[in-house]
């Protein structure tokens, strides 16, 4: 069972966005042996109406190359700012030129053969909204990377509980993560599942089988909700907040999908103010 993630993914926009992400990875890194890799991707549609970086916009013309310079040299200052954090972390910047910016963090990510992409979403309208062409599910489906969306007002908080909806499905997985997510700190487990007359009878020895593994065996506080409702990522959505968890770690199924035909998923639900977290597993 990994301990830690040691190979991170940071989609950079040069923007708040940016900065909640390498907040969170550095968290996470704590005193382990941490690579973090700063992609941004140069979309080439906004050569002709100017290109935002780090706070300003380069007026057109513009071309490629000069693009490319000013963004090599912001990465630098990222890295080296990431690098006085802490002799343990490597810090690499990747730049690719490319149209669709999910498809070049998915292409990133399984190249590098990263263990964790974290996306930061202030849900600012920016003049170049880097990241709203991004959907964590489709990317963990993609690479098989877990993907943690977080906002602004998470940063300073330390984790306290985490919300861990169990089926059939990742539970393994998720017991996984919520293992490197933690690492030595104990935060309450909220086990949730969505009551179904159609679940298979293996259900409630999975979710029970689960329980005892995170109590007994890994010694976290559990408590456990059996929760109902049509729309299963509503029920669980609704739950964390009343419940005012810091984490939620989902699968890339209904647990996060709330709306198929508009595209809605959880991550789209949490104001920028919010304390959430989610993890797709």
């Amino acid at each position: 069972m990994n301990t830690h993630f040691s190979n991170i993914l940071i989609p950079v926009d040069f923007s708040i966005n940016t900065e909640i992400a390498v907040q969170k990875a550095l968290w996470l890194s704590g005193k382990e042996v941490t690579v973090i890799h700063l992609l941004h991707v140069i979309h080439t549609t906004f050569k002709a109406v100017g290109y935002y970086v780090s706070g300003f916009i380069m007026p057109p013309p513009l071309t490629i190359p000069s693009i490319k310079t000013t963004v090599e040299n912001k990465l630098e200052e990222i890295k080296c700012r990431i690098l006085n954090f802490g002799s343990n972390i490597e810090v690499r910047t990747h730049i690719i030129k490319d149209n669709s910016i999910q498809d070049s963090i998915i292409s990133a990510a399984n190249e590098l053969q990263t263990d964790l992409i974290i996306i930061g979403r202030s849900n600012n309208h920016n003049w170049f909204p880097f990241l709203k062409t991004v959907n964590a599910n489709v990317i963990n489906r993609e690479t098989k990377c877990a993907v943690l969306t977080v906002k602004p007002g998470s940063i300073s908080r330390k984790m306290q509980s985490v919300v861990m909806p169990i089926d059939n499905n990742k539970t393994e997985r998720k017991i996984e993560l919520l293992s490197a997510l933690t690492g030595t700190n104990r935060p309450k487990i909220y086990l949730v599942a969505i009551f179904k007359k159609d679940d298979p009878d293996k259900w409630p020895s999975v979710f029970l089988e689960t329980y005892r593994t995170l109590s007994h065996y890994l010694h976290y506080p559990v408590e456990y909700e059996i929760l109902t409702g049509n729309n299963t990522a509503k029920a669980i959505y609704a739950y964390a907040r009343s419940v005012r968890a810091d984490m939620l770690i989902l699968n890339s199924n209904e647990e996060s999908k709330i709306n198929s035909i508009s595209g809605m998923q959880t991550t789209d639900l949490i104001r920028p103010n919010s304390k959430l977290n989610v993890l797709t597993a």
